[in-house]
């Protein structure tokens, strides 16, 4: 599953114009752990159920929360979310008034 995974990032990057290469170079710079770890970490995560900044903002104020502050990635290809890539890693911050 790792390789069918890196595979899908490899062609992604490529699709995408972004130096695979230098990704993985950079990666523990930016994430303080090897690529590949953190690829053996996330397939043992599997599976998981997604949800949306848009989905977590309606549920959240359908409990009577608003949103303070919301940093929402896009995970995907060409911006639209496929699952393999994961969702990102947002961060919500909600207040009951």
């Amino acid at each position: 599953m790792q390789n069918v995974y890196i595979t899908l990032a490899k062609i992604k990057f490529f699709v995408t114009g972004r130096s695979w290469k230098k990704y993985v170079t950079e990666y523990v710079q930016n994430r303080g752990m090897d690529f590949f770890h953190d690829v053996h970490d996330w397939l043992g995560g599997w599976p998981y159920e997604t949800i949306s900044p848009e989905e977590v903002d309606v549920y959240m104020r359908q409990l009577g929360y608003s949103p303070i502050s919301v940093i929402a990635t896009r995970g995907g290809l060409f911006g639209k979310p496929l699952g393999i890539f994961g969702s990102g890693c947002n961060e919500y911050v909600y207040q009951r008034f």
